[in-house]
């Protein structure tokens, strides 16, 4: 894989990553942006929320780093064969 393709890998994951704050995914998979925000400043209000605070985002953290890592590891289609090579 050259260079270009990884960096155009990585940018799509990371433009995916930025739009992810502004729908609820929750169906889908367990990324809530908002959620954590909103637990940041539970935070910084009441130490109570540390627990919760370092769940969230450990699993936003994990699911951010396997969406770049299967975005850099994916291989782009491979021509099909063609039964009529010579036309």
């Amino acid at each position: 894989m050259t260079a270009v393709s990884l960096l155009a890998a990585s940018l799509a994951c990371i433009d995916f990553q930025g739009i992810t704050p502004l729908g609820n995914f929750e169906p889908a998979m367990p990324l809530n942006i908002s959620w954590l925000i909103r637990l940041t400043r539970d935070l910084l209000t009441d130490a109570r929320f540390l627990d919760s605070w370092l769940a969230t985002a450990g699993t936003d953290l994990l699911l951010a780093g396997s969406l770049i890592a299967g975005g850099m590891l994916s291989r782009p289609p491979e021509k099909p064969v063609s039964i009529a090579a010579g036309a």
